[in-house]
């Protein structure tokens, strides 16, 4: 409750959303096509033994000028909670989340899960873009467990966040592990 006391004393106003277990995911469209899905990862580095957090984050910001992380009170509490600060060295191999949420501009990371994602989530999210007519866009959802099968009894299995007819395309081109994959030249021989 210090986070909320604090924003309401600095901004008068908060808003309150319900925290839902799940990983956050964003499925973007195009002419009623799921092109790519996406894992959205908060902000953290992995440690090696050696270095401290910060000389880590300075290092992720190097290799990467467009997803910087930027500390500020929201990192600073999360380390908190974890019992860290940005001199720990964290042991290798040991992840220290910088943030809990993977918005836009946080430094977060994404990982692309279109041919991990059960089919079964795919036809989901084309129903639910139906439904809202949304043929091209992007949807933002939770999902606990993209190998598990869409079960419609378990209303808990999907969670619908929000939609965006204008999504940011960035998130779904620069993606871990298979680096590049050209999202616009897709959209642009799709037409």
């Amino acid at each position: 409750m210090d986070a909320v006391s604090r924003i309401i004393r600095d901004e008068k106003k908060a808003m309150i959303e319900l925290v839902v277990p799940g990983s956050v995911y964003r499925a973007l469209f195009f002419q009623d096509r799921i092109l790519s899905v996406i894992e959205r990862l908060p902000a953290g580095v992995v440690g090696d033994g050696r270095r401290t957090i910060k000389q880590l984050i300075d290092s992720k910001n190097l290799s990467d000028k467009t997803n910087q992380i930027v500390i500020g009170p929201s990192e600073k509490e999360t380390m908190d909670v974890q019992g860290v600060t940005l001199e720990t060295i964290p042991g290798r191999g040991n992840e220290v989340l910088l943030r809990y949420d993977a918005t836009s501009g946080t430094g977060n990371r994404s990982l692309e899960v279109l041919d991990e994602i059960d089919s079964s989530y795919l036809d989901e999210l084309c129903r639910l873009a139906k439904a809202l007519r949304l043929h091209d866009g992007a949807l933002d959802i939770v999902i606990p467990n993209i190998y598990q099968r869409y079960d419609a009894d378990h209303p808990e299995a999907l969670i619908f966040l929000n939609a965006h007819a204008t999504p940011e395309l960035s998130m779904h081109e620069n993606v871990l592990l298979i680096g590049n994959q050209n999202i616009a030249k897709k959209i642009v021989m799709m037409q």
